[in-house]
């Protein structure tokens, strides 16, 4: 009997989609053996870009892109939704980055090298990864050390691993990593640790982009069966940034930590009422600082400078129990998450370092969020050729600005600013937000299948736009930054159409969807009197609506391939119907490989068309922008067993762009730069040795 779904990932029977990265830089995809027309499949390719951050590296799925701040710092973007509208989950663990800017989103401290695959799932498949996760989810993990591998140099029976080391030119990058385990099936050890170090690049004009960065990570794992049934594993992970110089931001980041602590427990027996039982915890504790004037002096006249420390503490876990049958899987759990965010302002003064540091704002007001979650999800096979997923959650929700008042601040402090904006000052936040789905995947024949998903899931406000408190230097408050202490959630209700032909040598993907929005947080601009220019935040209904389409073919040694994405986004509370901001316009990818079993030369298009819909409120986006082609080149070649060099040409013929979901530029070295321009023409090598 045909199999209910692929169950894979994180946690064994539960649904992982099928782009799967082997190396989170390196995007080596695998192809999974999947009939859900949902999933999202790129090529079986191995590497292809040098990417400096797990968020560029997935700028390489279709569907998915990422607004670059510059060689760090990349915020993916998923059917036109991103940050907290998206659950990114490293290998159970929660991170939620500590710069109000978004210097740091999580996907910035995923390290090179110890993750083995990512896994995008876009829209809303399910209930267990967290609560929101209306645009999508990203899920790095790690697989258990395979011992009994032939692939690479086997030094030892008993130790496995893999390093690399690969140098990138126009930005003179380093990258070495290395990721060793020892052990066996039933208990292992796993060490693993990389160093990178990225100068600023140039675009394709010849202009140098703030993009500098230096990058230490380590970490070790510990896993072993207890008595045959139980598993328990503890892995502890440190991330370390250094002067990272960023185009997108008035500041840069001198420093900025992660220090991430895992705890992962598994018992195969019944217990109860269920056949199996897991348990995860997590800890993750991120600090981060960034200024105007230690790595670079942005304003090199000024007597005084700004610097903005900030900390982001999350804790959380889950406890899942499965029930099986023939013909079904339900999975019962209840998820906790506590975060704990402050971040100051301060006014430095440069040229008299014995002056105290003038305490300027208070951005993030010592907010703290508390969320328990209870789910249930059900995968049951109607027939051999009818499969039904049906789930539900239900999440409470506390918020709390627990230093809003501020006494010392003033006329700007916290609650001073969002009375002055909104009319109220901040008050504890309680919600009761209820989530589901129902999904039916029909096959029409062994190589055929259809998808029909129907789902609500509700997504919380995060901290910078229901607390963020920045008082801007404009004593008119034109360049303020408050958020709205009663924002609404945002209800997402989606509705998901998908066809999928796979075949041994061909696969062809297409996925339309619609998604209604009731109180979209939307990011404005301020109009009346006394608040002209500042950003605030308000509730509109909005839809999102777009197509995704992905084929393939093998033909002998010959892979083409072709994915597209095209995504819409409007404002429905205006009877001119604006559009949202930061939504990407038609992209796509035309990929032609060469492969054989010792080498393998491909190319790969990357295109985008103009954009004209744009939100000119927000301030988000940077005016309209032009379209784009860009070709890539990428191969490999083996040189011995588990010893492969890599190569390639990134922009191959040095064209100037930008993506269109990109931040307008504050740097002030290169003032005529309207976005973060992609690097010019960049030659990278590599090596890669199994073992």
């Amino acid at each position: 009997m045909k199999k209910l779904l692929l169950f894979s990932g994180v946690l064994a029977g539960m649904l992982s989609p099928a782009v799967r990265a082997n190396d989170v830089s390196d995007i080596a995809i695998d192809v999974s053996e999947s009939l859900l027309p949902s999933e999202s499949v790129s090529s079986v390719n191995q590497i292809t870009v040098p990417a400096t951050d797990a968020g560029r590296a997935l700028r390489e799925i279709n569907g998915v892109t990422a607004s670059r701040k510059g060689g760090k710092g990349f915020e993916p973007i998923i059917r036109g939704q991103q940050q907290s509208q998206l659950n990114v989950v490293m290998d159970g663990a929660y991170i939620h980055g500590a710069c109000p800017g978004r210097m740091d989103p999580p996907t910035t401290y995923v390290s090179r090298a110890g993750y083995d695959k990512v896994e995008v799932i876009r829209g809303y498949e399910s209930v267990i990864y967290g609560a929101g996760g209306s645009g999508g989810t990203v899920l790095f993990t790690r697989d258990a050390p395979d011992f009994n591998n032939d692939q690479g140099m086997r030094w030892h029976p008993s130790v496995t691993g893999k390093a690399y080391m690969g140098y990138t030119g126009n930005s003179n990058g380093k990258d070495l990593s290395l990721d060793i385990a020892a052990g066996s099936s039933e208990g292992w050890l796993r060490a693993y640790g990389g160093y990178q170090d990225a100068g600023n690049y140039k675009d394709g004009s010849g202009s140098k982009v703030s993009s500098a960065f230096r990058t230490n990570t380590g970490g070790l794992i510990i896993s072993g069966e207890v008595a045959g049934f139980t598993r328990m594993e503890l892995n502890v992970e440190a991330v370390r940034d250094d002067d990272v110089y960023y185009s997108g931001n008035g500041m840069d980041a001198p420093r900025a930590k992660a220090d991430i602590w895992r705890f992962k427990t598994r018992y195969d027996r019944s217990f109860l009422i269920f056949d199996a039982l897991e348990l995860s915890a997590y800890r993750s504790d991120v600090e981060h600082q960034m200024d105007n004037f230690s790595v670079r002096r942005r304003k090199p006249n000024a007597p005084n400078g700004l610097k903005a420390p900030s900390s982001s503490l999350t804790r959380g876990g889950r406890l899942q129990g499965s029930v099986f049958s023939e013909k079904s899987e339900l999975r019962i759990g209840i998820d906790y998450q506590a975060n704990d965010r402050d971040a100051k302002r301060y006014k430095v003064a440069l040229d008299n370092p014995s002056q105290a540091d003038q305490y300027q704002s208070h951005m993030w007001p010592g907010v703290e969020y508390r969320q328990m979650g209870l789910f249930a999800e059900l995968d049951y096979e109607l027939s051999d050729n009818n499969h039904l997923r049906v789930g539900g959650r239900y999440d409470d929700f506390k918020a709390e600005a627990t230093k809003a008042s501020a006494e010392a601040l003033g006329a700007s402090s916290p609650d001073a600013l969002y009375q002055k904006y909104y009319g109220y000052k901040a008050d504890k936040v309680s919600e009761g937000n209820s989530s589901g789905l129902v999904s039916w995947i029909h096959d029409l024949s062994s190589t055929q299948s259809v998808e029909l998903r129907a789902s609500r899931s509700v997504r919380t406000a995060d901290a910078s736009e229901r607390y963020i408190a920045s008082r801007g230097s404009c004593c008119h408050g034109s360049d303020d930054w408050v958020g709205n202490p009663r924002i609404k959630p945002e209800i997402h209700h989606q509705l998901d159409a998908g066809y999928q032909f796979q075949a041994t040598r061909a696969q062809f993907r297409v996925m339309a969807f619609v998604d209604e929005v009731n109180d979209f947080i939307l990011r404005t601009s301020g109009s009346s009197s006394g608040k002209r220019g500042a950003k605030l935040y308000k509730n509109v209904d909005a839809r999102l609506y777009g197509l995704e389409m992905e084929s393939r073919y093998d033909i002998g040694h010959w892979q083409p391939a072709i994915g597209l994405s095209w995504i819409r986004g409007e404002n429905r509370d205006d009877s001119q119907q604006k559009n949202l901001p930061q939504i990407p316009p038609l992209t796509g990818s035309i990929k032609l490989d060469y492969n054989t079993d010792a080498w393998l030369l491909g190319a790969r298009y990357e295109l985008a068309a103009r954009q004209d819909k744009v939100d000119t409120d927000s301030g988000l986006d940077a005016g309209e922008s032009s379209g784009y082609g860009v070709m890539h080149l990428y191969g490999w070649y083996q040189l011995d067993k588990g010893l492969k060099l890599l190569g390639g040409v990134e922009n191959l013929f040095d064209r100037t762009y930008a993506l269109h979901v990109n931040r307008a530029s504050r740097d002030p070295f290169n003032p005529e730069a309207l976005r973060v321009h992609e690097p010019g023409r960049q030659v990278w090598v590599g090596v890669e040795v199994l073992f």
